[in-house]
Formats: structure tokens, sequence, C-alpha cells
């Protein structure tokens, strides 16, 4: 298998899951090739977040970039929120080791990451076993057979919950 490690999914904000709608997309998309192609997003306008309360405060926005460095061979994600409470979503194919601030995918890829900590057992992962304070790591079953083809064992999710505006992973 090829795909060690998927981009973050869809992050979730304060527990709210992006809409499945038409009128909810990714708006202000930019793309760049060149010898580091990118694509940056506001990913926002994809969720059902009401304004700010405080009719001067400053309106929530959800920057994401990506970019391939193809020199270096790696891909950095960055995003870029004044959002509380985000948890970001990452879906691997062999199981992760999860240390502060890095990802390591067996010896298919590692993925060192500021800017967020990983959630714990079980205080931030209801449900979650065995109940200690180690980095949880969700075993997802593929149950599609069309999926079981391509993926022949189950998938892994680890969650990280951003600690402050910023958040970088550097992929290799």
């Amino acid at each position: 298998m090829d795909h060690a490690i998927r981009l973050p999914q869809s992050p979730h904000f304060d527990g709210k899951r992006p809409e499945r709608r038409r009128n909810y997309c990714a708006t202000e998309v930019y793309t760049h090739f060149g010898h580091n192609a990118s694509i940056s997003m506001e990913l926002l306008t994809a969720y059902p977040i009401p304004r700010p309360e405080d009719a001067g405060a400053a309106p929530f926005t959800y920057l994401r970039s990506v970019t391939l460095d193809k020199k270096e061979g790696k891909v950095v994600v960055k995003d870029t929120t004044n959002l509380p409470d985000v948890i970001l979503n990452f879906i691997t194919y062999e199981k992760p080791v999860v240390s502060e601030g890095r990802l390591q995918i067996g010896s298919l890829a590692s993925a060192a990451f500021t800017g967020a900590a990983p959630l714990t057992r079980p205080k931030d992962f209801p449900g979650a076993q065995p109940p200690d304070s180690s980095p949880a790591v969700e075993v997802l079953p593929v149950t599609d057979e069309r999926l079981k083809k391509a993926w022949d064992h189950d998938l892994y999710r680890v969650r990280l919950r951003m600690t402050g505006s910023i958040f970088t992973m550097e992929i290799k």
C-alpha cells in the first residue's frame, strides 16, 4: 500500500462536522503549480458555524494550505484559525505510534507536528480502551466490501486537539 497517511480529514469545530450540502463548501481556493505545488482554502464555509455573537468581534476563519515540496520530498499542511476547540483527524493505513509532536506510521512515513496535542484516553476520548493517559489510536474496521479490495486490513485514526491558532504538520 503506498498511502501511509491521509491528509487531515475535515476538522471538527466545537463538535460540529462539515455539512454535506451544496451551499457548504470551501471558498477562496487558490492553487499554484511549480517547484512547490500548493493549494490553500477557507474551510469554515463548509460548516454550520454561527457568527460571533459580539458584533464587534472578528469573524471566524479557518484557513488550510497544503504544499508539496518536491525537492525535499515532503508535504506541509498548515491550518490557521481563530476558532476554539478544533479537533483534527488523521487516518493511517499502518498502526501509528504517537509521541509528542510526532506520528510514526510504520516504515512508510513520519509526520512531525506543532500546535496540537494528541487526545488521550479516557478523558478526551470516551469509550477508548484501555483507559489510560496514552495517546488514543482508534481502530476503524473496513466493512465495505468494495473498500476491502484496496484496504486489506483495519485503518487507524488519531485525533489531535489544536493548542493555539496555528497547526503545522510536515509529512515525509
